[in-house]
């Protein structure tokens, strides 16, 4: 089975920080969810949506996660970035983290109010990307200022992501047109925010596509993780993630495409 290049519907659970400021939360526990989660999505999979799904998982909570989808093929990505820190640190020098993981994996990075030192850090790990023939996805996240301006600034300092993940919103029209002004880029990738996915269908309902799809997080897994912490058992509240995943898929009102550059 081939990798899936550039699936639709991607389930973000690679937070670190949040999962352990929850009281109760312990590594154990954390990483027990990650892995039930990923297997209660796959599970419940027809066999021909594997390519539409994907995971972004990372290497301290989700290993066990993360061997469970590469054993079914199905697209994942891993964060390089320091979870929690500002500005924006890496794990390791980018090439040494990239050299440790498979050929197939992407490469998730998150930046928080973009300005040039933090460009700085992109343009090493992109480097790295390209000297080894990997692929990236830039998640952007603006606390303060135009969503717009940041990635017209992050274009124009050279970053040519191959998927853009940012919030629904002013400013994603730009955001499109840096996507489809690059020849590899798959396109852009609507996140979560936390929202409940009613207010996401409702939100992304009144925008112009198509886009790439969305990589939604804490919309799917947050309740079900607390009430997990609460007493609900693990495999109950994994099944909830799971069909929270299928509702997100099923009621997504965009058209959803990709770039083959």
């Amino acid at each position: 089975m081939q990798l899936a290049e550039s699936p639709h519907f991607i389930l973000a659970i690679d937070h670190r920080k949040w999962f352990e400021d929850q009281p109760g939360a312990t590594p154990g526990i954390i990483s027990e969810f990650k892995a039930a989660v990923v297997r209660a999505a796959l599970e419940s999979l027809p066999p021909a949506d594997v390519s539409q799904v994907g995971f972004i998982l990372d290497h301290q909570y989700g290993g066990a996660a993360m061997t469970a989808a590469s054993q079914r093929r199905v697209w994942t990505a891993e964060p390089v970035e320091q979870s929690g820190v500002f500005p924006l640190a890496l794990l390791d020098a980018p090439r040494r983290w990239l050299e440790q993981r498979p050929a197939d994996r992407i490469t998730k990075v998150l930046v928080f109010d973009p300005d040039e030192g933090q460009a700085r850090v992109l343009q090493s790990l992109q480097d790295a990307c390209e000297q080894l023939g990997r692929r990236y996805l830039l998640e952007v996240v603006v606390r303060k200022g135009d969503l717009g301006q940041s990635v017209d600034f992050l274009s124009q300092s050279g970053l040519r992501p191959h998927w853009w993940k940012v919030a629904a919103g002013p400013g994603l029209a730009r955001v499109q047109a840096a996507a489809e002004s690059s020849a590899h880029c798959r396109g852009v990738l609507l996140l979560g925010g936390g929202e409940s996915i009613e207010a996401l269908h409702a939100g992304w309902a009144a925008l112009s596509g198509p886009v790439a799809g969305c990589a939604v997080g804490r919309s799917l897994f947050g309740d079900p993780f607390l009430a997990h912490l609460a007493g609900l058992p693990l495999p109950e509240a994994a099944g909830q993630v799971a069909q929270n995943f299928r509702k997100l898929r099923a009621g997504f009102p965009l058209p959803v495409g990709r770039q083959t550059g």
